[in-house]
């Protein structure tokens, strides 16, 4: 059987090569959006083996399945229609004076409930309970873009990303189609104009 490339070989710590604190600072870095110096000394005290088997265990689950409590507050918006049908039927029979006060205090809403989720997330990003998920959860959202300057949907955007998290290190071909049924990414791809 041929030998794997040696950066593919697994980091076994000896005494040429020790697992130093440089070493359990890279693995965060590469793994998490850093350490800090009580982080590092728990990966070193851990050693690379436990400590990477300890970042991967995060459950594949969206965050309001993780915690009721950890979640972005989208209040604002809760009385408001979800979908586009929604709300194209909810605009449907109203003057255009009351249309327009209407849209107004959704956008505004909307724009609330955007900021509420990033804020939400970047504090996750720096704090929560599961950082590589969070990293990982970044980088799919990098891959598999849309725009919150495009979006108009909070919620839609606070679903995409639930099911990045949720997919994020599990089977590539389920999270594509998750992915590719996903309302803000259909929205972002104007499958509205689609007609195939």
């Amino acid at each position: 059987m041929p030998k794997p490339h040696p950066s593919l070989v697994p980091f076994v710590p000896d005494e040429k090569e020790m697992f130093t604190r440089t070493r359990a600072a890279h693995l965060l870095q590469r793994t998490t959006f850093g350490g800090t110096r009580k982080e590092i000394d728990a990966v070193l005290k851990l050693g690379p083996a436990r400590a990477i088997e300890q970042l991967l265990d995060f459950p594949d689950a969206n965050a309001d399945e993780q915690s009721k409590t950890d979640v972005p507050d989208l209040s604002g918006i809760s009385d408001y229609p979800r979908t586009f049908a929604e709300r194209t039927a909810l605009l449907k029979n109203l003057s255009p004076t009351d249309r327009t006060e209407l849209v107004q205090k959704m956008m505004a809403s909307n724009r609330q409930a955007m900021f509420a989720t990033i804020d939400w997330w970047m504090k996750r990003m720096g704090n929560g309970p599961y950082p590589l998920q969070e990293k990982l959860t970044f980088f799919w959202h990098g891959h598999f873009t849309t725009s919150a300057r495009d979006e108009r949907s909070a919620f839609l955007m606070w679903q995409q990303n639930e099911t990045l998290r949720r997919n994020a290190a599990g089977n590539y071909r389920t999270f594509v189609k998750a992915v590719s049924r996903d309302p803000a990414m259909l929205d972002y791809l104007n499958n509205q104009q689609n007609r195939k």
